[in-house]
């Protein structure tokens, strides 16, 4: 099976059996909705000069569910969009993505089976701005078994076993990979949790002619905390790779820390330091963005690199007003291509308002920075949203949306674009400022 077809099969795979576990379960909840739409940009090919006009046909569907049972856990969020180029500047594509997870306890606290799946889109060219020309489908598909085998009354022996398949659809840097995971972990309080963490994984890629295949391995030790209002995850630790030509380790490092401050306000703060991959890179920025229909920025190489972030986020929602604010640094070091080192800043903000009983406002501001000290290369995005939905029946909506596009590139590569989308949308579930809804 090529990667294309292996992409295809994880997705419908993990969507039938979510929706087969939820149609038995009364715990679920679930929302779906379709739309149809029309775009125009007044600069689809996204250049600084002689710019094209594009009219855009698109077909849209979105569906969340949230299920939790003493046998299946889910989460699963996807929107997918069908474009058709109308003035045939680019061939039709979809757009979207779908995070999904499910865990089935088959037997309680004793033996589960995890199913995780990661699709989307990535850019081919970081140098290059977004456009359809610009952008490849990706899926990260991961599955496996965790035993539990207690001894004494507060300890726990764990066993994980994954499979992972990396598929791309434009670029042969699809591979498989088996990790194993060995946490012996003890039980401090109610809310309280440490362990002692061996991790090992094995990444083959598929094109083993022309990328170098290597292990990863991790040691660390881990805190954690889960309790009604705050979460906290500790980890400290080395971590290796090792590849057919060289070995490097580096400290591992991360905490992750949600704070819910108020009953409408929740803050939280990320920060590590570990060796990652493009694979690892797309999964974990898609995770940021549900729902979107925006590409994330992975460089398109085989090799590892030592990865350092920080992101700092808040959300806000009370009566009709909603906010989130995300600030994010990205640092990536690749030992065997300095060329692709990068330095990536982010700011996303959004703010919504129900502005009566059937009409929604939203505002919203994308920014995003990358320097590349190697190449003397800086350039930066803001789009910036302005969104207007009306409902018009107990399930249907209209929607306006503009956005502004602004690159500063100091290689020459500025431009600006602006486009405007109208969709009509059906819609069961959600609240009206649903952010997976069709704006």
């Amino acid at each position: 099976m090529n990667s294309k077809s292996r992409s295809k099969a994880a997705c419908g795979a993990l969507v039938a059996g979510l929706i087969a576990g939820a149609s038995t379960a009364s715990a679920a909840e679930v929302s779906y909705g379709a739309y149809l739409g029309m775009g125009y940009t007044d600069n689809i090919t996204r250049v600084p000069t002689d710019p094209i006009d594009e009219t855009i046909a698109s077909i849209g569907g979105q569906f969340r569910l949230a299920q939790q049972s003493k046998r299946l856990e889910a989460d699963i969020v996807t929107r997918l969009e069908y474009r058709n180029y109308l003035d045939n500047t680019y061939d039709s594509e979809v757009v979207g993505n779908l995070i999904g997870s499910a865990l089935f306890n088959i037997v309680q606290e004793r033996f589960s089976w995890r199913i995780d799946d990661t699709f989307g889109q990535t850019t081919l060219n970081q140098f290059l701005p977004s456009t359809p020309a610009n952008r490849g489908n990706v899926n990260r598909l991961s599955t496996g078994p965790d035993f539990t085998m207690p001894f004494g009354d507060r300890n726990d022996f764990i066993l994980r076993g994954r499979y992972i398949d990396l598929s791309y659809e434009d670029s042969d840097l699809g591979n498989q990979r088996t990790r194993g995971e060995v946490v012996v972990a003890r039980n401090l309080s109610n809310v309280s949790k440490a362990s002692i963490n061996l991790v090992r994984e094995k990444v083959e890629f598929d094109d083993s002619v022309h990328f170098a295949n290597y292990d990863h391995s991790e040691a660390y030790l881990s805190y954690n905390i889960d309790s009604a209002r705050t979460t906290l995850s500790v980890n400290g630790g080395i971590t290796e790779i090792d590849s057919q030509d060289d070995t490097n380790d580096t400290w591992l490092a991360r905490v992750d820390l949600s704070r819910k401050v108020s009953a409408s306000t929740t803050v939280g703060i990320e920060l590590g330091h570990d060796f990652s991959d493009a694979g690892d890179a797309f999964a974990n920025l898609q995770a940021q963005q549900p729902g979107s229909l925006e590409p994330v920025p992975v460089q398109q190489t085989a090799n590892p690199f030592e990865n350092t972030y920080g992101i700092v986020y808040g959300r806000y929602s009370h009566n009709r007003t909603g906010a989130q604010l995300r600030l994010g640094y990205y640092d990536e070091k690749y030992d065997a291509e300095p060329l692709f080192d990068r330095k990536r800043y982010t700011l996303d903000l959004t703010l919504t308002r129900d502005l009566n009983a059937v009409t929604t406002a939203r505002v919203g501001v994308n920014y995003s920075g990358q320097e590349y000290q190697t190449f003397n290369h800086d350039f930066s995005d803001l789009k910036a949203t302005l969104g207007l939905r009306w409902n018009f029946g107990r399930s249907s909506f209209v929607s306006l949306e503009y956005q502004y596009l602004d690159r500063n590139d100091d290689a020459g590569g500025d431009y600006n674009a602006n486009e405007l989308w109208l969709r009509f949308a059906y819609q069961v579930g959600g609240a009206s400022g649903d952010s997976f809804a069709a704006y």
